[in-house]
């Protein structure tokens, strides 16, 4: 299986559990994994991602091979089919605005998991009570899209000192 990463994970990661400061192995591990061809990402999450002005933004431009984040625009057929079906969501219009706008890299990421047969890898989880926001794991289910959390993964891919099962 191959994995897309979502913003909210690289952000969490920096700020929380594996700060560069202490936990380089993890951010080592992604690149051991990309080299494996088991995780990426695509333009929209960087350009998300490179707003900020942090270590993170460092280790995007100078450590993450190119070949990490791939060109969501060639999903613009599956993109299409989710800004229809979300018009149908019974949410707030301004969450129907915000999943339409073409920088949200949520719809875009759901969109490249479709047509290229990918997972995604989220700290949200599925709540379909929520009609402030349309939730990446909402839609990837409707989708036949799978989407894991970061520990969840983790338990499947990663051995003992941030190895590589």
């Amino acid at each position: 299986m191959r994995y897309l990463i979502d913003s909210n994970i690289f952000i969490t990661a920096k700020n929380v559990f594996y700060q560069f400061g202490f936990a380089r192995c993890f951010w080592d591990l992604l690149i051991e994994w990309h080299n494996r061809d088991t995780v990426f990402s695509i333009n929209a999450v960087k350009d998300e991602l490179l707003k900020g002005n942090d270590e993170l933004k460092d280790w995007i431009n100078n450590k993450l091979p190119d070949s990490f984040f791939q060109d969501h625009f060639l999903s613009v057929n599956s993109y299409a089919k989710l800004m229809q079906y979300s018009q149908t969501l019974p949410v707030k219009d301004i969450a129907k605005q915000e999943f339409a706008r073409i920088d949200n890299a949520d719809s875009w990421l759901i969109a490249h998991a479709m047509q290229h047969n990918f997972a995604i890898i989220t700290q949200e989880k599925r709540d379909i009570n929520n009609k402030k926001r349309i939730m990446i794991p909402n839609v990837a289910y409707d989708h036949n899209v799978q989407t894991i959390t970061l520990f969840e993964f983790m338990e499947q891919y990663a051995g003992h000192n941030f190895s590589v099962k």
